[in-house]
């Protein structure tokens, strides 16, 4: 891995952390490539964090703005953005930008 790759690797877990040690925790499953990187080593490395609802949420949108507004506070940034995925209910994808990644 470089430089741009370990730093965003470290991001990731802290964000993780950070999740799971908040109120949030209980409501999100993290699932798919980055979950299988970090739990079995896969050796894909992947730029976003993908997680499922565990519970129905009736306000997805405020839960969803809430959630960002907490992320972006606790990492003193604007660059993390946070999107619903549609394809499948209730699901979530991480995304952060830095503004100097790799294209």
């Amino acid at each position: 891995m470089n430089n741009w790759e370990d730093l965003h690797k470290k991001y990731m877990f802290d964000l993780l952390k950070l999740i799971y040690s908040s109120k949030y925790g209980n409501l999100l499953g993290f699932k798919w490539w980055t979950a299988l990187y970090f739990f079995y080593k896969l050796p894909r490395f992947s730029t976003d964090l993908d997680f499922n609802l565990t519970k129905e949420i009736k306000d997805i949108f405020n839960l969803k703005n809430e959630f960002q507004d907490f992320l972006k506070k606790s990492f003193n940034t604007e660059k993390i953005s946070i999107k619903l995925d549609w394809k499948l209910k209730n699901s979530f994808r991480f995304l952060f930008s830095y503004g100097w990644e790799k294209k």
